[in-house]
């Protein structure tokens, strides 16, 4: 009887790293198997994906990059092309499970359109781990991505969202690249009431790692002791608001 499951073509959502890159903390070793015979990686950028194969001792495999530089009109019928000729691709952002607030998800719905098997690997997802580490609800809750970068643009979406948390009691997760961190903590300073709750997870599963939830007003005063550089810094953030 023909066996399916041995002749679909598979592709796999293969998770990065995020805080400590020791090999151990990257995927369970039951699921290493599953790296076996990868034809193509989609990769947010040659070096990251090249740093994880040395570090995991893979065999080199061809690479493709995805960010958002890619020309989707020129490149998707390239890009389908090289899905039909193989038949086990993977994907993989620079940290973390791909295609959450990271590029893929294009690669993802082709797949789907082709008839691949999907299959995502475990891996650590910052922004769940931020907010099962936050104690804010975690049951309703809306993730935001990339905050503008427009000041006015930005000022209105933290306002809408400080809205939502009260009308909805509905946890609000957003980040900021992290050169840009002590701007955003000072403008949530100004924007958001006193009273409402930021939770700021940073370096999450680093040594450096910072997971802190309290009101505004105890940020404010954290801040008036303590510089904004040493408490973040430029390090890769989740920011949560929510209700006391």
């Amino acid at each position: 009887m023909h066996d399916v499951k041995k002749t679909q073509k598979v592709l796999l959502l293969l998770p990065n790293y995020i805080g400590i890159k020791h090999p151990d903390a990257w995927l369970p070793s039951y699921f290493r198997k599953e790296l076996e015979d990868i034809d193509l990686i989609f990769c947010e950028s040659y070096r990251s994906a090249e740093t994880l194969l040395d570090r995991q001792k893979m065999p080199e495999i061809e690479l493709y990059e995805i960010n958002e530089h890619t020309k989707w009109k020129k490149q998707e019928f390239e890009i389908m092309g090289l899905m039909g000729q193989y038949n086990k691709l993977a994907i993989i952002s620079d940290a973390g499970l791909p295609c959450v607030a990271d590029p893929g998800e294009r690669i993802v719905l082709l797949a789907h359109e082709m008839g691949f098997h999907v299959k995502p690997l475990p891996g650590a997802n910052s922004m769940i781990l931020a907010l099962a580490a936050s104690g804010l609800n975690g049951e309703a809750f809306r993730f935001n991505g990339y905050l503008p970068i427009d000041i006015d643009l930005c000022k209105k979406k933290v306002v809408e969202m400080s809205q939502a948390v009260k009308q909805s009691n509905e946890t609000q997760l957003f980040m900021e690249t992290p050169y840009r961190n002590e701007k955003l903590l000072r403008n949530l300073m100004n924007w958001l009431p006193d009273a409402m709750l930021l939770s700021i997870a940073a370096d999450i599963l680093g040594r450096d790692e910072l997971i802190k939830t309290c009101s505004v007003a105890e940020w404010k005063n954290s801040i008036e002791n303590e510089s904004i550089k040493k408490l973040i810094g430029k390090k890769p953030a989740v920011f949560l608001i929510g209700n006391p």
